[in-house]
């Protein structure tokens, strides 16, 4: 699109047209289209900046509200933009096929509005209309819209030259075995490796199938066996195995040292001395401990010996997969959806899982996933089939942070490579495997889903669709270090503007925009919720307003991003850009009550929330907004804005440490500031929770706030000097689940006054004495079993917490006399023949000594 300012000859340029406009009968598409030229204006990059002008007079005389003159006056530039790029690129599109594409409002509006180059989303549908054919193309138009815009924002280049609708091929095994033994030529080493395997075998159980359980049997008081009820008798399934011999994998070499002194000699005797030292099952098929040292560095060596053997030898592939075109990728999603069940089975399979006649915005995720078409086959037979849905692998522990261990200990022959979802179901994984499955599993099956991350975990999403209320969400699943707030999709971001400078695929261009967080994601369902006419008005708000020069947005940018709000004001395009284009606090505060006032007008609608994660985003969002500003001069215009700030329980410390400062000196917050901290690690004290995190990262925020109010260096350190010396001996606190954790509170104080942390050892003492203290205290008391399980927890994750084993081993030793002779206890309320009861933190302390 043309630059948002206009240069001095272009704004006289703009002014004639303007002038010359006003005379011209009808809307102003119809301006446009009538418009003879003027000047060079026969050009068609002429005309679209004399449609351009038109559209900005027409906002000017609208008073910078979005209605349908408005609407207009943009689909004609955007239009008239679009024929020039295509004029410029040589590229010529069918009348009727943009006749068809104006004929269809949803289509029209999402193809100018979606993307600022509308000529490269109208070339990827036509292409796709080629592909498809037309009456499937007609069908499934929003998904060829959501495969168009996200692609072109990728850059992938459409091809619209004419052709029969694509068919789509899946491959079979890739694989082309090697004859290791061919006669007639030299083996090599990869040969006599393979032959190896190949010429020993091993014994293992196989499960051939499954059998009843007995239950057990239950009998009355004569002795007799008593039925089982009908509805609790549920058939147990328990495998039937046999012992069967099959030639050696690679895995079972490097798990069997016997094995490997084999292969060594045999490798020898064939002229290709190799040396493998993978001792005894150090990896193997069930291996969970990650491996460390020179050892890891041996099975390494002979992980990438056999891999690159069985790649070589055609037993497993090098590669993965070619990623499928973006219309294979939608054919074989529409075949699947086709797909006939009969009535029972489609019912057991809940088939469609998610319609692909949904909006185009809530299918990005799946027009986005690269995966290859037979990987993605291997997942539908399997479902179809058998009704098989994974969402979840084996769990294997550390090692699955050593990509090369992990591997190591099921290498074998497989139709599928590494980073395949079928590798994953193969070898397991942790966090970030069991989402990657899960989201494959769930794109394989057309819904809408990828990878999220969450702190220090993975997690993913998807978006769903309730038949009866007729609604969308954006739902996570396999959350465990957060809710909505703490998770960001593992997803490009294609609403806004198209990505720039970053790094490109081979064959699909840029990756667009940063990562969004959740919210992002499930504001897209809200606003389609909303309803669809409304998302792509507002879109257009926002695309007019980035059009506005710069004296234009300045005067009216505001109040046409509020009209934006007040069509869809669930549309976070038109709310980042409204809180970025706020300069003053008033008017931070003023956009929020528009905000709060459209979402609130909004909210009768199914599947649009009035109150959540949006509004606390935004919310969030104007508070460091405002931290981030001037604070006004003009007294009461201070005092509204911290009136407010508080009112509405501001959790940004900076705004209100800057307005405190304001409004009563800075002696005063800096003696509040300290008296804050000393109530903050007595509460430390007293509390385990997950609020100390949020506490901690508050009270670290607000000192950092308070201290950057002094300006002399001098004072700043003697200041915090101060408050680090109360510091000492409660650098730690008990987090979520009795986690210790060093408060960033102590940390910034001992950075600003110039000191340095204690050692682990020091910092960990003072918390180990109240815990001894709690014990202590314990035992003196009437004891309660619910209080000593908890404090049996807390003993038990300190202990795991502390890293020097002198000092662990003598604080067990101080709690095993604590203990000693009170191991148990008569528990309260005791019954008349209560049995006494062992303290659960004995076999805590025991536990922990017994592994140290």
């Amino acid at each position: 699109m043309n630059n948002l300012a206009l240069q001095p000859r272009e704004a006289a340029s703009v002014s004639l047209i303007l002038v010359l406009s006003l005379a011209l009968p009808g809307s102003p598409r119809e301006q446009c289209a009538a418009a003879g030229p003027i000047g060079q204006a026969a050009t068609p990059a002429a005309k679209a900046d004399e449609c351009k002008g038109r559209m900005l007079e027409t906002c000017a005389g609208e008073r910078y509200k979005f209605t349908p003159k408005l609407r207009d006056a943009f689909l004609a530039y955007a239009k008239a933009q679009a024929r020039a790029d295509l004029k410029a690129q040589g590229k010529s599109l069918p009348k009727e096929f943009l006749a068809w594409v104006d004929a269809d409002p949803d289509v029209e509006r999402a193809v100018y509005c979606a993307h600022d180059k509308p000529s490269d989303v109208l070339v990827l549908l036509y292409s796709l209309r080629l592909d498809w054919g037309r009456a499937r193309f007609q069908t499934y138009r929003q998904l060829a819209l959501a495969a168009a815009i996200v692609h072109a924002k990728r850059q992938f280049q459409g091809d619209i030259t004419p052709r029969s609708p694509l068919k789509i091929l899946i491959g079979g095994d890739p694989r082309k075995p090697v004859n290791t033994k061919e006669s007639g030529r030299t083996l090599d080493k990869n040969d006599h490796i393979i032959n190896f395997l190949d010429e020993n075998t091993i014994e293992e159980e196989v499960v051939i199938g499954y059998k009843d359980a007995a239950g057990e049997l239950k009998y009355d008081s004569r002795g007799i066996a008593i039925p089982a009820s009908k509805k609790k008798r549920k058939s147990k399934k328990v495998p039937v195995t046999e012992k069967r011999l099959r030639t050696l994998y690679a895995a079972d070499v490097l798990a069997s040292k016997a094995l490997q002194a084999r292969f060594n000699a045999y490798m020898k005797s064939k002229g290709h001395p190799v040396e493998i030292d993978c001792a005894e099952r150090v990896v193997h098929w069930k291996s969970r401990d990650m491996v460390r040292g020179q050892m890891r560095k041996n099975i390494a060596a002979a992980f990438k010996l056999f891999r690159e053997a069985y790649e070589a030898k055609g037993l497993l592939p090098a590669g993965r997969d070619p990623a499928p075109s973006p219309a294979e990728r939608c054919l074989f999603m529409i075949r699947n959806h086709e797909y006939t069940f009969g009535p029972e089975t489609r019912a057991q399979r809940k088939w469609p899982r998610f319609p692909l006649t949904a909006p185009w915005p809530v299918m990005t995720l799946l027009v986005d996933d690269d995966q290859p078409l037979r990987e993605r086959e291997e997942r539908w037979i399997a479902f179809r089939d058998r009704g098989e849905f994974k969402t979840y692998g084996e769990y294997i522990g550390g090692i699955a942070q050593q990509f090369d261990m992990q591997s190591a200990r099921r290498l074998k022959p497989y139709p599928f490579t590494y980073h395949t979802i079928q590798m994953m179901l193969k070898d397991g994984g942790v966090c970030g495997t069991m989402a990657a499955i899960s989201a494959r599993s769930h794109v394989a099956l057309n819904i809408p889903a990828c990878q999220a991350i969450q702190p220090g975990h993975c997690a993913m999403v998807a978006f769903r669709y309730d038949p009866k209320r007729k609604t969308y969400t954006c739902k996570g699943g396999q959350y465990a270090t957060g809710g909505d707030e703490k998770t960001t999709p593992f997803a490009r971001w294609y609403f806004g503007d198209a990505a720039k400078n970053y790094p490109r695929r081979p064959g699909f261009g840029v990756q667009p925009n940063p990562r969004k967080p959740m919210v992002y994601h499930q504001s897209i369902a809200w606003a389609v919720n909303h309803g669809m006419a409304s998302f792509l008005d507002s879109t257009m708000a926002h695309a007019v307003y980035r059009l506005l020069p710069e004296p234009q947005r300045k005067t009216g940018g505001a109040a046409l991003l509020a009209s934006g709000l007040a069509i869809n004001p669930y549309n976070f395009l038109l709310t980042d850009a409204a809180q970025a284009d706020a300069k003053t606090p008033r008017k931070q505060i003023r956009f929020w009550e528009v905000f709060q006032a459209a979402v609130k007008a909004g909210a009768g609608k199914p599947g649009c929330p009035a109150e959540g994660l949006y509004n606390q985003t935004v919310k969030k969002r104007m508070f460091a907004h405002i931290a981030k500003l001037p604070v006004p001069k003009d007294t009461r215009a201070r005092d509204e804005v911290y009136a407010f700030l508080e009112s509405h329980q501001c959790d940004v410390p900076a705004a209100l440490v800057a307005y405190r400062v304001a409004r009563d000196g800075l002696a005063r917050v800096l003696a509040e500031t300290r008296r804050g901290y000393e109530s903050h690690v007595k509460i430390l004290e007293t509390r385990s929770s997950r609020e100390n995190d949020t506490a901690c990262a508050i009270m670290a925020a607000t000192i950092q706030a308070a201290a950057e109010s002094i300006r002399d260096r001098k004072d700043r350190k003697k200041w915090a000097l101060g408050l680090w010396e109360q510091a000492q001996g409660h650098e730690k606190y008990f987090g979520h689940r009795f986690r210790i954790v060093t408060d960033p509170a102590a940390t910034l104080l001992a950075r600003l006054a110039g000191r340095r942390m204690a050692k682990e050892t020091q910092l960990m003492q003072p918390v180990l004495d109240r815990v001894a203290a709690e014990l202590k205290a314990s035992v003196a008391a009437p004891r309660t079993l619910k209080a000593c399980r908890a404090l049996a927890a807390k003993v038990n994750a300190t202990g795991r917490s502390i890293k020097d084993p002198d000092q662990k081993r003598q604080w067990l030793a101080g709690l095993g006399k604590i203990l000693a002779g009170k191991e148990t206890f008569a528990p309260r309320p005791a019954g008349k023949n209560a049995k006494p009861l062992r303290d659960p933190c004995a076999d805590a302390v025991k536990a922990l000594l017994s592994s140290s």
